[in-house]
């Protein structure tokens, strides 16, 4: 069978009611797919295998046409018969999402499972390869995903090889965090509340100096990160956990900015009987520091902002995904420098 039209591939959206087609940067996966990914310990490979069959599914939303060999491209995996990749799509292919059935079947398993042949529709004149079920979600539901995560860019040419490189742990952390990734508050991943993600706590260096004209100048540094550890990621091995968060900052998948929120910061117990400064469930961003205006003290790298005098502040670092939906700009949260 010879292989689909290439422009089939580039995951053309349907036509707006004007007839022009709409944008589309991003693609989805259904978050049921992601917790079976991360309930059944995915490997690198495997995540990887489901990402690129996702990114080419077709306007449906789950009949994908993208080969084992374009796979194994965009991961940079042997091509030998029997190699990664055809042992991803076969394990992928025993992945059940909770009560709902197998997150990918191939033609013939679709078929066999009661699916429909896609021969019928005009605008799919070819049966796919591949079927990954959407399981009915709401629109709200699935995890959007930048298309350059798969297809690369003019500064990132392999991203799903640099993550497959980073191995199973980071490839788990990195499609956790993307299910905490708020683009429309927090400009990245969520620090706190339902799947919150990791963030880094900054040490706050005085109680804030009291400016002229009622302001107050808070300065902080860095110090480690924080987070609640989902055992599916790493084993419950925080050594792993934030070790694989290094990785995917190192090769760029994931990178840090610094905010100022709107709330002081929490003390709270660590084991041990240790203390540190937590956010406040309900805290929310005021505005995003450049990282040009930061400075340093005893070699150490130093943050300043000033706040109105009396108001509850804290400098923290959050985690923007590089191909996450607060990476585009049109669903970014609207956050002052």
């Amino acid at each position: 069978m010879a292989a689909p039209a290439r422009q089939r591939l580039r995951h053309r959206p349907r036509a707006d009611e004007a007839g022009e087609p709409a944008e589309r940067d991003f693609f989805c996966i259904p978050r049921l797919a992601l917790e079976a990914l991360l309930d059944a310990k995915a490997t690198a490979y495997e995540i990887c295998t489901y990402l690129a069959l996702a990114r080419h599914v077709d306007d449906y939303g789950r009949h994908a046409y993208a080969s084992v060999g374009s796979v194994n491209r965009w991961i940079g995996a042997s091509r030998v018969g029997g190699g990664p990749v055809e042992g991803a799509i076969a394990r992928l292919k025993t992945i059940c999402a909770p009560g709902k059935g197998p997150i990918l079947f191939d033609r013939e398993g679709w078929q066999m499972h009661g699916g429909v042949s896609s021969s019928g529709f005009e605008c799919h004149p070819m049966e796919p390869l591949f079927v990954l079920p959407a399981f009915d979600e709401a629109p709200d539901v699935p995890l959007r995903f930048d298309v350059e995560l798969v297809d690369g860019s003019s500064d990132f040419a392999r991203p799903l090889r640099a993550l497959k490189d980073c191995g199973g742990v980071a490839a788990r952390l990195l499609i956790a965090m993307h299910a905490a990734d708020d683009a429309a508050v927090w400009g990245g991943v969520r620090p706190v509340g339902r799947d919150a993600g990791p963030w880094r706590r900054y040490q706050p260096m005085d109680k804030g100096v009291t400016l002229r004209g009622g302001g107050r100048l808070i300065r902080a540094r860095p110090e480690f990160d924080i987070a609640a550890i989902d055992e599916r990621i790493s084993d419950g091995d925080a050594h792993a956990y934030f070790e694989a968060l290094r990785v995917l900052r190192s090769v760029g998948l994931v990178h840090e900015k610094v905010l100022v929120l709107n709330r002081d910061a929490v003390r709270t117990p660590l084991d041990g009987g240790a203390e540190y400064d937590a956010i406040a469930h309900d805290a929310e961003p005021l505005y995003e520091l450049e990282r040009s205006l930061a400075g340093a003290e005893n070699g150490r790298a130093t943050w300043a902002a000033i706040v109105p005098d009396g108001r509850a502040a804290m400098i923290a670092g959050i985690y923007r995904l590089r191909f996450g939906a607060a990476a585009q700009p049109g669903l970014r949260a609207p956050l002052a420098s």
